[in-house]
């Protein structure tokens, strides 16, 4: 064994009446790991570790008794702080506090690969008075990066939580997200350049180059937090849905920008901090939701450029003017506001358009091919949705797409795991090899949302296992009897025949426009389109784009702009409706 692991156990993982701190060192000649684990004075907390060479893993958790229960809140407490750092420094810690809980779920993970050091936790709170958590990458021995990301609720729940913190050469990020949270919410993204090697105070007399800052009264779902810092650049976003009373800050070098719930109760955020090559920038953009109570008109005057304002179905007897470039939409929509004049200044009116999903299978790398497809974002101005093979897409190659894209536009969505047939297996191996793909995706990019059959093929195994692990979208074949889960099934093939997958055919453009003239008129009897291609085919055996092949797809792109069509994520779709 050429790694040498000491390993100092203080205390077992479960603590009787008197004991209430547990503490494990770990160290191997590619680095250390560190717990202190503490809780309240008589909880009983159950749990257990396991040490490898490489990681440190525990789980933990604990329930109040019925009779140390209020109506509201419990007295369970719990303080633990890990980090794991390799032999050069590069330091990874997350942090979870909580304080008087009904009931709590904990799971952290430390790994050191010697090439960078990992921290992870998952948390799930109940009725508690005060739940905070945070995961943080900088260096401990030189100058340097330092990402963070925290989230703080006090007086409610915390349920799906994920943190993780990555700490390398020269780059950190450490990313969050969770289901729900219910009361009085902070979350904080924030980047800064140490000078030094990392101390407490040091960082404290240390501003961020470029912060994300939200506070929330009411209740947070479906959250995701991302803060990168490298040679390349700063990048921060939060995106969340909100429901109440809620301010965010974003703040890049000397620019910022501040969003605020100004007009109804229900909203999207998506917040922005970057520094690309010196040059800093923010972006703030809400989606209201109205309904036929509301006032159209109030949320449209409420709304800053690129926001978009989601109409509920029902009738709306009320005149709009879209004078600024903003988005109104909504299906099922009646009364007056049909027949709105038409926008001007860059607004879009969709109200009861057809919709488009644009689904690219098959991502593993950054090539010209999907430099081109992701491209088109821009110079078509559409959105997209993006399958991704987790187990053959690099860190490199996720970290390039990540940084190329987005998110307002495109959707990454989970391709399987290694690209298998999903149909026909057990529930338990569907959900395994899921569990692994959303681990590994959530890791390199953030938590999916949607999930990919690979070659179309799942069944009610898969959409359970999808609901399972929080998926709210899948794609392929339709499965009959679904419930709790929105499907999107490939109505058009771009691809015609896979016989030679070197020199795989495409449609042309009259037999597309044939085919979508079909769906536009409405014969179909519904108002969603999803049309699947596969980038790569795009390409010569030497890498080179076909750009008569490029050319008639952008020529579709365009027919379908043409007639007033929304392009959209299934993500988004999922969102806009539910």
């Amino acid at each position: 064994m050429n790694k040498m692991i000491i390993c100092f156990v203080m205390a077992a993982m479960f603590l009787l009446p008197t004991v209430n701190c547990v503490s494990v060192s770990v160290k191997t000649n590619v680095g250390d790991f560190t717990e202190h684990l503490g809780s309240g004075v008589g909880d009983q907390i159950n749990g257990n570790t396991v040490i490898t060479r490489e990681a440190l893993s525990n789980a933990v958790w604990a329930a109040s008794s019925t009779k140390s229960q209020s109506s509201t809140r419990g007295s369970l407490n719990l303080a633990s702080d890990k980090s794991a750092t390799d032999n050069n420094g590069n330091t990874a810690l997350t942090h979870v506090g909580i304080t008087n809980a009904k009931s709590y779920s904990y799971i952290y993970e430390l790994s050191n690969m010697g090439s960078f050091a990992a921290a992870a936790e998952a948390l799930d709170v109940t009725g508690a008075a005060a739940v905070n958590a945070y995961a943080e990458a900088y260096n401990g021995k030189a100058k340097g990066p330092d990402v963070s990301v925290s989230t703080t609720v006090s007086n409610g729940d915390l349920h799906g939580y994920n943190n993780m913190a990555v700490a390398s050469a020269n780059s950190g990020y450490a990313v969050q997200s969770f289901d729900s949270a219910t009361g009085t919410i902070q979350c904080d993204s924030m980047a800064r350049s140490m000078p030094s090697k990392w101390s407490s105070a040091l960082k404290q007399s240390t501003a961020p180059e470029a912060s994300v800052s939200t506070k929330a009264v009411g209740t947070i779902t479906n959250y995701e937090d991302f803060a990168m810092k490298s040679s390349s650049g700063t990048s921060i976003e939060q995106n969340a849905r909100m429901n109440g009373a809620f301010t965010s800050k974003s703040t890049a070098g000397t620019k910022s920008i501040t969003r605020t719930s100004n007009y109804g109760t229900k909203y999207d955020m998506d917040m922005r901090a970057q520094i690309a090559s010196n040059s800093p920038s923010v972006a703030g953009t809400l989606t209201y939701y109205i309904n036929p109570s509301q006032v159209v008109q109030k949320a449209v005057d409420a709304s800053s450029d690129a926001d978009t304002i989601t109409l509920a179905a029902g009738a709306y007897n009320q005149n709009v003017k879209i004078n600024k470039p903003v988005t109104v939409r909504g299906q099922g929509v009646t009364g007056s506001i049909t027949s709105a004049g038409a926008p001007t200044n860059g607004g879009k009116n969709y109200v009861n358009a057809k919709e488009v999903f644009i689904r690219a299978d098959d991502y593993t790398s950054m090539n010209a091919d999907w430099t081109w497809f992701i491209g088109l974002t821009g110079s078509k101005d559409i959105s997209e949705t993006i399958a991704v093979i987790p187990l053959q897409t690099s860190w490199n190659s996720a970290a390039q797409l990540t940084n190329s894209i987005d998110k307002n536009k495109i959707e990454i969505a989970t391709h399987g795991y290694n690209h298998e047939n999903f149909a026909g297996s057990s529930y338990d191996q569907q959900y395994s090899l899921l569990s692994q793909a959303t681990n590994l995706m959530t890791a390199e990019f953030w938590r999916p949302r949607t999930f990919v059959a690979p070659y179309y093929a799942d069944d009610a195994n898969t959409v359970a296992a999808c609901k399972a692990l929080g998926y709210h979208s899948i794609s392929g074949n339709y499965v009959d009897g679904t419930t709790g889960i929105q499907q999107f099934v490939m109505n058009y093939a771009w691809e015609t025949d896979w016989s030679d997958p070197n020199n795989v055919p495409h449609q042309s453009f009259d037999n597309f426009k044939t085919t979508f003239d079909d769906f536009y008129s409405g014969n179909w009897g519904f108002n969603q389109f999803t049309l699947v291609l596969h980038p790569n085919t795009f390409t010569d055996t030497s890498g080179n784009l076909k750009t008569a092949d490029a050319n008639t797809f952008e020529q579709s792109i365009d027919y379908m702009k043409s007639l007033n069509v929304e392009f959209m994520t299934m993500d988004q779709a999922y969102k806009w409706n539910n």
